[in-house]
């Protein structure tokens, strides 16, 4: 098996910028939908792009493998049999999107990308290998050494975005980053906490005709002051966002040890 060019870990991800001089930091995704020539982007950034999508990798990752999937502006679609464009204002936010009219061909599209991107993931976590402690994974330089382990990938929206302009995030489930430094960081990706809202939800809502969130802003907002819960469906909270750290990396660990036993089958 030849090495292909594995997608950037956490730890090799650096902060973008790409805003104009003066714009508001949330509008910085809107201005990247809005890019028409790829060439002009910072080294790093762009994982994909397609007509309809580009994928980006966030700038400040809570995971080993964590981007960002967004709708291109301006984003036609065949409607009626003609080409229409989607108004900027439908792509806001998901709560935007289920408004509109368009929005299952948006998701389509966003979808098709999703796709394509965790194929990519999950090669890359075969070429990584995830230290003994679970602090990171890195790439090693022999083939010889490559893990040829995956672990979970996640996709779904949050409910009260940061940034405006639509995103579906992508990021691996194993929450070991540096940047994750904050409750609300572990939270806001807990897929256990409405706060996230996974990709196969939206859809289903979409196709039911659901036009609004279920809940008001205030409401999701509140679940990021919610307990530090285990994930896995454990019934287990902790103190602290620093034994949360300590958890999620003894809990990475175990990647390390199948790792190890597939070593030792060899």
């Amino acid at each position: 098996m030849s090495r292909t060019a594995p997608l950037l870990l956490a730890h090799s991800t650096e902060p973008w910028s790409v805003s104009p001089p003066n714009a508001m930091w949330y509008d910085a995704l809107k201005y990247i939908a809005k890019h028409k020539d790829i060439s002009t982007f910072p080294k790093g950034l762009l994982v994909d792009a397609d007509p309809y999508t580009y994928t980006i990798c966030d700038g400040y990752p809570k995971a080993q493998y964590h981007f960002l999937i967004l709708p291109r502006i301006p984003f036609y679609v065949n409607y009626n049999e003609e080409r229409t464009e989607v108004p900027e204002s439908d792509m806001e936010s998901i709560s935007t999107l289920l408004k509109s009219r368009f929005a299952r061909d948006i998701l389509r599209r966003i979808s098709d990308a999703r796709d394509r991107l965790v194929v990519r993931i999950h090669e890359s976590m075969k070429q990584s290998r995830v230290r003994p402690d679970g602090a990171y994974a890195y790439y090693p330089e022999s083939e010889a050494d490559w893990g040829h382990t995956v672990w979970g990938v996640q996709s779904g929206f949050h409910n009260v975005p940061s940034m405006r302009h639509l995103h579906l995030h992508v990021i691996s489930t194993d929450l070991v980053s540096q940047r994750l430094k904050r409750k609300k960081h572990y939270l806001s990706f807990h897929p256990g906490v409405e706060y996230w809202l996974p990709m196969e939800q939206a859809q289903q809502w979409v196709d039911q005709g659901r036009t609004q969130l279920p809940h008001a802003p205030e409401y999701y907002e509140s679940l990021l002051e919610g307990p530090f819960v285990a994930l896995d469906g454990m019934p287990k909270t902790f103190s602290d966002l620093p034994e949360v750290k300590y958890y999620l990396k003894q809990r990475f660990s175990r990647v390390s040890s199948q790792q190890r036993m597939s070593d030792n089958r060899k």
